[in-house]
């Protein structure tokens, strides 16, 4: 994944930033990782709806939330939420846990998929429709398996972005960045980016988490990285 001084400095094909999405993880009966009475799915919640007042509020850019209550998503309703919404990029927060109560740190990832498509796997295809006037269009329809698959060069960037603005604010895992062949990434057809925040399971971070300082200083990073990752967009600085 290329560090912050290495990004790129434009996506030029890519249009201005003018709407993003953020995903809640988890929710209804999905609670995600939970400690004591501290959910992951209302911290997700809480985290996301203060990027969205940021984002809004300062920069005039549009947020989508994937939901904004408690209620349970499948990862295909949550890439169908952010392909509608006609967003430049995707952020899915999310708490860790380990088995140990010593992990901690936060981390970002995005899409590990093939370079190529396998052999037999469903690749995209054009459809001819009936226009206006009887006359036709043709569209590419792309399977939601391989939506992400154009974006990663992006999505890297955004990640780079995202740990760059998070170690300003929080503790950082060992292992800041990574890549992983992700269910909640592979459908969504912009850059994406799945956060982990902190870990649950470490006292001292559930302590932390569960409380407004630090869900704000990680909610100030995610804006400061929408921010930067605007003027590598394309947008202004």
């Amino acid at each position: 994944l290329p560090a912050a001084q290495t990004l790129p400095s434009s996506f030029p094909d890519r249009p201005a930033l003018q709407a993003i999405v953020v995903d809640p993880g988890h929710g209804g009966d999905d609670p995600g990782v939970t400690v004591g009475e501290i959910a992951e799915k209302q911290i997700t919640l809480d985290v996301a709806r203060r990027v969205r007042a940021l984002v809004e509020g300062r920069l005039g850019i549009h947020v989508t939330l994937t939901r904004d209550e408690d209620r349970p998503l499948s990862a295909d309703e949550r890439a169908a939420a952010a392909n509608n919404s006609a967003a430049g990029l995707f952020l899915s927060l999310h708490l860790n846990a380990a088995f140990g109560p010593s992990s901690s740190g936060a981390a970002v990832a995005y899409a590990s998929l093939a370079r190529d498509t396998p052999s037999g796997a469903p690749s995209a295809e054009p459809m001819v429709l009936p226009g206006p006037y009887g006359s036709v269009r043709t569209v590419t329809l792309v399977p939601w398996d391989l939506a992400q698959r154009g974006h990663i060069e992006a999505s890297a960037a955004l990640a780079g972005v995202v740990e760059a603005a998070l170690r300003e604010q929080v503790p950082m895992s060992p292992r800041p960045l990574r890549r992983a062949p992700l269910r909640a990434l592979t459908g969504v057809n912009m850059p994406a980016v799945l956060v982990e925040m902190a870990y649950l399971t470490n006292p001292d971070q559930a302590a932390a988490i569960a409380g407004q300082d630090f869900q704000s200083r990680v909610a100030d990073a995610l804006f400061n990285a929408v921010v930067r990752y605007r003027t590598i967009a394309g947008g202004p600085p």
